[in-house]
């Protein structure tokens, strides 16, 4: 791979969940914990995980909308990690974000064409006949009509609003869009829609994707590799279908026992964890997973495993070291089959 679009060293973000009376923090969220990532030009990097993983709180650092507490945020080959002000903004232009919801990332009372318009005016300091044309092409581009930049956002769909948080992105002429959930408040169609408009953005524009998303089986369609997140870290990853055909983290495994099969004669065993993701706030010693996994080992609930190659997997999982091996290489196979 070339220089990387977006490195992620070693970031850690924590929240104060409780306070005494002085107002000194006594206990303290894990959202995110020593992550590592990269994206290359053109990438889609899918991020799963369960809700409360902390996918979403690592995509905002990312953007450096929160801060991290600790490592480093590198884009083009530039550490933005302590970037502030007017140089931060400047970053922020190869940056942009399409949030979850439609329906409350929207201005309802701001006209489309000053929506989409802003990053124009902040960004690029475009004039307003110059932002109306581009407004204008933008809004061709994902699909919408040029009288639709004269009407406010609560008067389109869901899946137009989507649309429009899409151009609104693609303003700034960024080089990386991080997608926070983008289709998960959609109808089926539309997000099959959503997907493939993306996929040809992404084609037309060389853009770099940094999807989130919980759906395994949605990841899979438009992504080139898949981090699964896991309590704050990341428990594998991996190029797509090798997450996909052969997960090497019992997580991944019952993640994608999960996926509904359309054909019902397809046999499938369904993986079946134990118990709710633990609080973020008191996490479990050792391996976060451990609680929950059905091939925990003693070591499992002592030490936290470091995350190692197998093979182009890169998985955090004590089985690979106390697993069979076969010639050299440690194996592991999870009963679940992907059809």
């Amino acid at each position: 791979m070339s220089t990387p679009v977006l490195e992620v060293r070693g970031v850690t973000k924590t929240f104060p969940a409780k306070r005494d009376l002085m107002g000194r923090v006594q206990t303290r969220v894990h959202a995110v914990v020593n992550v590592d990532l990269e994206i290359g030009s053109g990438e889609t990097l899918g991020l799963v995980g369960e809700s409360g993983s902390g996918k979403s709180t690592l995509g905002r650092v990312v953007l450096r909308l929160t801060d991290p507490d600790e490592g480093r945020i590198v884009l083009d080959g530039d550490d933005i990690t302590e970037l502030k002000g007017a140089t931060l903004r400047r970053a922020r232009r190869k940056m942009q974000m399409v949030f979850q919801d439609p329906f409350s990332s929207l201005d309802p009372s701001w006209l489309v064409a000053d929506i989409v318009g802003e990053p124009l005016r902040a960004h690029l300091g475009l004039r307003r006949s110059e932002r109306n044309e581009r407004v204008t092409e933008l809004l061709g581009r994902v699909g919408l009509e040029p009288e639709h930049r004269r009407r406010y956002a609560y008067e389109f769909s869901g899946g137009q609003r989507q649309r429009i948080a899409i151009a609104r992105a693609l303003a700034a002429e960024p080089e990386l869009v991080v997608c926070d959930e983008p289709v998960s408040a959609l109808d089926v169609s539309t997000q099959a829609q959503v997907l493939t408009l993306l996929e040809e953005l992404q084609e037309r524009l060389g853009l770099s994707y940094l999807f989130i998303a919980h759906d395994l089986a949605v990841v899979h369609h438009v992504s080139d590799r898949i981090a699964v997140m896991y309590l704050g870290r990341i428990a594998e990853s991996a190029s797509a279908d090798d997450v996909y055909q052969r997960p090497r983290h019992p997580y991944t495994a019952a993640l994608l026992s999960a996926i509904p099969h359309p054909d019902p004669r397809a046999r499938k065993e369904r993986i079946l964890l134990s118990g709710e993701i633990p609080s973020p706030i008191d996490p479990p010693s050792g391996c976060r997973f451990h609680p929950r996994c059905p091939y925990a080992m003693d070591v499992c609930r002592e030490v936290e495993p470091e995350l190692r190659a197998y093979g182009g997997t890169t998985v955090a999982c004590h089985l690979h070291d106390h697993g069979p091996h076969l010639d050299g290489e440690t194996v592991l196979d999870l009963p679940v089959t992907v059809h």
